[in-house]
């Protein structure tokens, strides 16, 4: 019987944590404004659920979920508002330093920002 009941209470402990699909604080580490490298007149914003990424008269921007794939590596999930209202993308940010790299996707090229 008090095998049933831990394994019961593992189990419970395992579903509901399990469940958890976002982890609000995931971004805080590259979160800000920054600018691209090879480019500065395009900026990048991620900022507490907000996402922009273009120059001042044309851009992409919506509202994120992050979550820590791995060490210094994030997967935002974008719903894109304005022009691309209703569209959906995944953007994957690595962190180094005062620089972050981002690749639509998960594919093609990294394109270099520097924190501003």
């Amino acid at each position: 019987m008090k095998k049933l009941i831990y394994l019961t209470t593992v189990l419970l402990a395992v579903t509901i944590l399990g469940c958890r699909t976002a982890d609000p604080k995931a971004a805080s580490a590259i979160e800000g404004s920054y600018v691209r490298v090879d480019k500065p007149n395009i900026t990048l914003i991620i900022q507490e659920g907000h996402y922009k990424q273009g120059a001042a008269d044309i851009h992409a921007e919506g509202t994120y979920t992050a979550y820590k794939i791995a060490e210094n590596k994030y997967k935002l999930n974008v719903a894109y508002h304005e022009q691309l209202e209703g569209a959906k993308g995944t953007v994957i940010v690595r962190k180094e330093g005062d620089f972050v790299y981002t690749q639509e996707d998960g594919e093609g090229p990294e394109t270099k920002f520097k924190k501003q």
